[in-house]
């Protein structure tokens, strides 16, 4: 089994809630049986966001510093939980001598697998028979909704992709879901706000439920609110053509940490974790034999 080095921080919380839900995903019987991690979460990196926007300085020094940290406490394989972050990746894999797991090749491998598409971008009928981790949950990170049968296409899976905005500008995933016909599309301006506005209060945390100095509630109520806000966006207009829903940005997944809270969606998306499709693969990578024989 390999040691696992995790890029927390990028925020916080979704830093956390991978690192919860690659214990809960290990094929483990005690405590022996988990995967050995070694969790870095320095909150200084600088703003993705505002170095994308072109309003802040560079990540890549700090985010190179603390890869090669990873690396030399003993990480042997790198997962760094931020979709934006991923932006990075290919400068970041040239200074350390351990793989870093592509978050959006393996997003895009699973909705290509599980998401009703073939290698050529054809809608496939009904779903494959695949198992399940934990209440509804498959293997891969996605939920067991959505999965009426909905004929064939040739326009190829439609994914709305729910992240940050320089996950659109920067097209992240448009290279990799073109390889599998996929055809990413996005929320319209006014709900892009409002997700990044739902993107903030998660990385900000809002000391959720507090008062302010006059005695009323500041903030977010709560993260279920927040969970209220993100289901809604999902069933304005724009969404109304998707087959699926992708939670892009690794703050979204950390509102939905259950399975059964998937269920909020509109039933007939199917809906992908990107936090929970790379911890599966972490988990793949790091157990290798273990974790293919428990399945």
């Amino acid at each position: 089994m390999q040691t696992v080095g995790i890029l927390g921080g990028l925020g916080p919380l979704a830093g956390a809630h991978f690192y919860r839900r690659l214990v809960e995903l290990t094929p483990a019987e005690s405590d022996e049986d988990h995967i050995p991690v070694i969790l870095v979460s320095h909150p200084d990196v600088p703003s993705r966001i505002h170095h994308l926007s072109g309003t802040g300085p560079s990540p890549v020094p700090k985010l190179t510093e603390l890869c090669r940290q990873l690396e030399q406490l003993g990480a042997r394989i790198i997962a760094v939980p931020s979709t934006t972050t991923s932006i990075y990746q290919a400068e970041l894999s040239l200074e350390v001598n351990v793989p870093i797991i592509s978050l959006i090749d393996e997003v895009t491998r699973v909705i290509a697998t599980d998401g009703c598409t073939t290698e050529s971008g054809m809608s496939e009928r009904g779903t494959t028979e695949r198992g399940t981790t934990e209440r509804g949950t498959s293997e891969r990170g996605i939920s067991d909704r959505g999965t009426s049968d909905r004929g064939t296409s040739d326009r190829g899976t439609r994914i709305g992709i729910m992240g940050t905005t320089p996950t659109r500008t920067f097209a992240v995933y448009e290279s990799a879901f073109a390889r599998h016909g996929i055809q990413p599309l996005y929320p319209d301006d006014a709900s892009q706000s409002d997700i990044m506005d739902v993107i903030r209060a998660v990385k900000g945390s809002q000391q959720y439920g507090s008062q302010g100095a006059d005695g009323r509630p500041r903030g977010i109520a709560s993260l279920a609110e927040l969970a209220r806000e993100v289901t809604a966006i999902a069933s304005r207009p724009w969404a109304q053509t998707l087959d699926g829903i992708l939670l892009g940005c690794t703050e979204l997944p950390v509102l939905f940490p259950t399975p059964d809270a998937l269920a909020a969606f509109p039933p007939k998306l199917k809906v992908f974790s990107s936090t929970d499709i790379l911890a599966t693969a972490v988990v793949r990578a790091a157990c290798g034999s273990t974790y293919e024989r428990t399945r």
